[in-house]
């Protein structure tokens, strides 16, 4: 791996003390402490950008397979079978959230395999896809999603379920925007205007 420049560091006509200040100048920028968080969440996006289409697709079916393995608690045979995918495919890009209990293939309770997935503004990043390493905070924020739209119908349930509740968004822990006065705010901003909410 190349070592960071040492001496000053030229951007777009603006100097940098050194290679490292402006990665420090980044990370800052995006809301994040550690030069390390921020190389790292952005080497994930750069190895998911990678990916052709066809591996995109083979991906999103094999964390599928977690969540109807967690949620619905298909079998494994019963859920390759449900996604139409391989057990060679689920383990090449889920293996880490499987373990064997006995002759059963089961997920594990969680995992940190990247999703990229929307975030609202109310996290300072605008409506964008960022990378969510938890598999819990995946699973917050698409309840918090499915809240969304009950709430836009009258119903406030889903979202004081979730009052509280915090994910991960580029290394800090945000809480989740439930307060009718958040959610208008959103509203007004297009920020809940989403056509596809599935993860990547």
């Amino acid at each position: 791996m190349p070592r960071a420049h040492a001496g000053p560091y030229t951007v777009r006509g603006i100097t940098y003390p050194s290679q490292y200040a402006y990665r420090k100048y980044l990370a800052e920028s995006a809301g994040i402490d550690r030069v390390r968080e921020y190389r790292k969440i952005r080497n994930i996006e750069v190895e998911l950008d990678r990916l052709s289409e066809s591996q995109h697709k083979a991906r999103k079916r094999a964390l599928r397979v977690l969540t109807d393995m967690r949620v619905y608690n298909f079998t494994w045979k019963q859920v390759l079978k449900t996604e139409k995918t391989t057990a060679k495919t689920v383990k090449k890009y889920a293996g880490e959230a499987l373990q064997r209990e006995g002759r059963r293939i089961v997920a594990k309770a969680e995992d940190s395999i990247p999703r990229r997935m929307w975030v609202p503004n109310e996290f300072g990043f605008g409506k964008t896809k960022e990378v969510i390493l938890s598999s819990k905070d995946a699973h917050n924020l698409a309840l918090w999603w499915n809240a969304v739209q009950a709430w836009r119908r009258g119903n406030r349930s889903k979202m004081d379920a979730l009052a509280g509740v915090e994910i991960t968004v580029r290394g800090q822990r945000r809480p989740l925007p439930t307060s009718d006065e958040a959610l208008r705010r959103l509203e007004e901003a297009g920020e809940l205007d989403i056509d596809d909410l599935r993860f990547s």
